[in-house]
């Protein structure tokens, strides 16, 4: 899987970014509703810009360990962000900073 860390100067916080193309979209689904030991903090479908549900995105926080993670689908390609809380989490998904990263080739996982 494709995999970047993000480290914001100011306090050394590390974000996580991962991304892979899966063989089918059932198998990037798969990945995407895989039980975490964290709990489920929202489950949201993606939709494209005709309003086509073409994935779903989940958010699992632990409240305990401080660890947060956003993982969602575009069909067959998968995402998942990883940070220390969910704030950064959030904040680095709506930042975009990840879209010009590429994605590894899974499909024949």
């Amino acid at each position: 899987m494709f995999m970047e860390d993000y480290r914001r100067p100011s306090d050394g916080a590390i974000v996580r970014f991962h991304c892979s193309d899966r063989a089918s979209e059932a198998k990037a689904l798969l990945l995407v509703r895989n039980e975490r030991t964290t709990p489920l903090m929202e489950k949201t479908d993606v939709v494209d810009a005709s309003g086509t549900k073409i994935g779903e995105r989940v958010v699992w926080n632990s409240r305990d360990s401080a660890d947060a993670e956003i993982t969602w689908n575009e069909c067959a390609r998968l995402y998942a962000i990883n940070a220390q809380s969910l704030e950064d989490a959030l904040t680095f998904e709506k930042s975009k900073a990840w879209e010009p990263a590429g994605c590894w080739d899974a499909r024949s996982w």
